[in-house]
């Protein structure tokens, strides 16, 4: 079992410009590190990723997206048995669920006619395999507790690193809005 996690965002801040601040067009490359070490560490697909298109230090996607739907995802495990957070401009989710205080989650490829778990094409920080359910690995299982505190300390160091780049977006009601609600993660 994990005993420590952090989502490490890192955008491409050279691509970006002010409008794409405003509008929340932020690209870059999301890692997932388990007790410090990459969740992708053992992705070994020749070529564009292989069948997940991934690398070794994560994957490329619309980081807006998960900035946005990622604080949410504590609280929704309450309510739901499975959390999707979907990223449409790479047709890649990360795929959370809860069961009796452990978090199981899992990169997963997806079509826009199914639910991500229907294809079951999965990443769980071992291998890449097909599967109805999330696989449950050494490597994608957490408590909730610690499941919590590394999601909340990875988007706050986003949140603080974007301010950083682009002072105006404490401005955007937006951004405040996801600010409040990483803040409210316990």
């Amino acid at each position: 079992m994990v005993k420590d996690i952090r989502f490490k965002f890192m955008p491409y801040y050279d691509d970006m410009d002010a409008e794409d601040y405003h509008n929340f067009d932020l690209w870059g490359k999301l890692d997932i590190l388990i007790d410090g070490v990459s969740f992708f560490s053992n992705y070994n697909y020749p070529e564009n990723g292989g069948p997940l298109r991934m690398t070794k230090e994560g994957f490329v996607g619309q980081l807006a997206t998960f900035l946005s739907e990622l604080p949410e995802v504590p609280q929704r495990l309450l309510d739901e048995e499975i959390v999707v957070v979907e990223d449409d401009s790479t047709s890649k989710c990360l795929v959370f669920s809860l069961r009796e205080n452990i978090v199981s989650f899992a990169i997963c490829e997806y079509e826009s006619t199914l639910p991500p778990w229907q294809i079951g094409i999965y990443y769980d920080g071992v291998g890449v395999s097909h599967s109805e359910k999330i696989p449950q690995t050494d490597k994608n299982i957490i408590e909730i507790i610690q499941f919590n505190q590394g999601l909340k300390n990875g988007l706050q160091n986003f949140i603080q690193e974007l301010i950083e780049q682009y002072p105006n977006i404490i401005k955007d009601e937006s951004f405040i809005n996801i600010r409040n609600t990483v803040d409210s993660i316990n």
